[in-house]
C-alpha cells in the first residue's frame, strides 16, 4: 500500500458520500458568476484527486488542509450555517476519522517519503 493509494481510498469514500455532491468538481463560473470574486483559493474533490495522482502531497497535513479549505470556502461563500457548509463539515469529519484510523500506517509511509519526519 502506498501513501497515494491510502489518500485515494479516503478520497473515494468522501466522494461517495451524498454530501459530497457540492464539492465533486470546480464551481462553474457560468452558474455562480461571483464565486471566484469571493473565493480566492478554490478547491474541489476532483482537484484534490489530481494532486494525489501528481504526488503533490508528501504528508497527510496537506491533504487535510485541502479538505478544510473546502469547508472554509463554503463558509465564506454560503455562510457558516448554510446546508452546503454543513455537508462539507461532514466530509471533513469523516476525513479526520479515516486519517486517525490509518495514522500509524500513514506515519510509516510519510517517513519513507521524507526520512526527516
Amino acid at each position: 500500500v502506498s501513501f497515494t493509494s491510502l489518500l485515494e481510498n479516503i478520497l473515494i469514500e468522501l466522494r461517495d458520500m451524498p454530501d459530497a455532491q457540492y464539492f465533486l468538481q470546480p464551481v462553474n463560473p457560468k452558474r455562480v458568476p461571483d464565486y471566484y470574486k469571493v473565493v480566492k483559493n478554490p478547491i474541489d474533490l476532483l482537484t484534490i484527486r489530481k494532486k494525489i495522482n501528481e504526488k503533490r502531497f508528501n504528508n497527510r497535513t496537506g491533504f487535510l488542509d485541502d479538505i478544510k479549505l473546502l469547508v472554509e470556502n463554503s463558509s465564506l461563500y454560503n455562510g457558516p450555517s448554510h446546508h452546503i457548509t454543513h455537508c462539507g463539515q461532514k466530509l471533513l469529519f469523516l476525513c479526520k476519522q479515516r486519517l486517525e484510523e490509518k495514522k500509524d500506517q500513514l506515519e510509516r509511509l510519510e517517513k519513507a517519503i521524507n526520512p526527516l519526519l
